[in-house]
């Protein structure tokens, strides 16, 4: 799907002007109209993959409240053909309107587009522009279901050379491969697009999906969104806790985005608690994201110059953070570092302190989690690590604006070269 990086970049960027032209014309209305419900819970749910039972189980869930007149419940739903046969055993994509205890799951059927391709940025355009303009909303809230890679570190799936080293969302009738996903960068594309065309933020991003809730996919939406909510580690195949979720939103949704998101955080961690599974799950506030963004740029400043000696310093605190995934060594909790840099950076307690400040709620349970704070940052600490991304790693590893906003590239370079 993506051949190269130039190419990927023109790609990229011809994706960002289409959209936006072909999706929201001239005289798009954005107004909300006074029959609008107040929330439309959006859940697109990318099973075309092994997670497929897993799916029908979460909207099973969903059916148990269903939508209201306040608040509209509708997923976005493909199957896939090799995992599990109930409710008809169909392939494909379908558009749901979930209502209370249907006979069926065909009952809540809105639309049928046969097979979409999930990782495609203009199917999900596609399912927030058709969401908005059919079921108007005060406030949006957008669950992406599927399989997540955070910000898909050197490390894993050695063997394949060129690398999306940023995705989200899998879809095996599209491809098995890595390349067969969608981008941060693709996602960031997306959100633009809506928020140009509506004139307003989505109020809450949840991501169901492993490892996505990392500084440097936060830094990338951060315009486009006013609450993020993810898991710095695994999510158990299960997923959120969609009955909990959706009962509150329908009793409470006079509520804003705020109190939602701080629902959805303790819901998560209650699913798990009866069964003493770890999990890891935070909420951010964006609105606040900038103050860290600006504290961290001059932090990363200073030490990207600092000398050897303090630079292995340094790169001792970085050796003993902890290892939360044994198979992406590159991830680190960020707080967790900027907490123990203080030693040698006194100013790092207060960019700990502006991005602690963003976190609405966390939720870490088990020893294996209680030790992060709910946001990762990779952070290659060996050449190795690093030089899997093959001589063109400068040109690669540098594509989200992270990396263009700050020196932490070059950082990282004097880590992983100290000895």
């Amino acid at each position: 799907m993506k051949k190269n990086n130039l190419l990927l970049f023109f790609l990229f960027c011809f994706l960002h002007a289409s959209c936006k032209i072909s999706t929201y014309p001239g005289g798009y209305d954005k107004t909300c109209p006074a029959h609008a419900a107040s929330w439309n819970y959006l859940v697109y749910m990318a099973a075309d993959n092994n997670l497929e039972r897993f799916a029908l189980e979460n909207i099973a869930d969903m059916q148990k409240i269903g939508s209201s007149d306040n608040v509209n419940i509708l997923v976005l739903l493909d199957r896939s053909p090799g995992y599990d046969k109930s409710d008809g055993n169909w392939t494909g994509t379908k558009l749901f309107r979930i209502t209370r205890s249907p006979a069926c799951l065909n009952d809540d059927i809105i639309k049928d587009y046969g097979e979409l391709d999930m990782t495609d940025p203009k199917t999900l355009l596609d399912f927030l522009v058709y969401a908005d303009a059919e079921y108007h909303s005060e406030r949006t809230a957008l669950v992406l279901w599927s399989h997540g890679m955070g910000t898909y570190p050197d490390g894993v799936f050695q063997n394949i050379v060129l690398k999306p080293e940023r995705s989200v969302i899998q879809d095996y009738t599209t491809g098995y491969s890595a390349d067969d996903t969608m981008s941060i960068q693709e996602l960031s594309a997306v959100l633009d697009s809506y928020t140009d065309g509506t004139g307003r933020k989505i109020d809450l991003l949840q991501f169901d999906a492993c490892l996505m809730q990392m500084n440097e996919i936060i830094w990338q939406l951060v315009d486009f969104v006013s609450y993020i909510a993810g898991s710095q580690t695994d999510v158990p195949g299960r997923g959120g806790n969609y009955s909990a979720v959706t009962g509150w939103l329908v009793c409470n949704y006079d509520k804003d985005a705020a109190a939602f998101a701080s629902f959805l955080c303790k819901s998560y961690a209650d699913k798990y608690a009866s069964l003493m599974f770890p999990v890891s799950y935070s909420v951010v506030r964006t609105g606040t994201f900038p103050l860290f963004e600006s504290a961290f740029i001059k932090l990363i400043d200073e030490i990207a110059l600092a000398p050897d000696v303090q630079t292995a310093e340094i790169k001792k605190i970085r050796s003993g953070q902890f290892v939360y995934q044994n198979y992406y060594p590159e991830y680190t909790d960020l707080i967790s570092f900027l907490d123990q840099l203080e030693v040698l950076y006194p100013d790092s307690s207060s960019v700990s302190g502006a991005l602690k400040n963003c976190i609405v709620d966390t939720e870490n349970t088990g020893v294996y989690c209680g030790r992060l704070f709910g946001i990762g940052i990779n952070f290659p600490q060996t050449e190795t690590q690093l030089t899997l991304y093959g001589r063109d790693r400068n040109k690669r590893y540098p594509v989200l604006k992270f990396y263009n906003d700050t020196k932490w590239y070059k950082f990282i370079e004097k880590i992983t070269a100290c000895k």
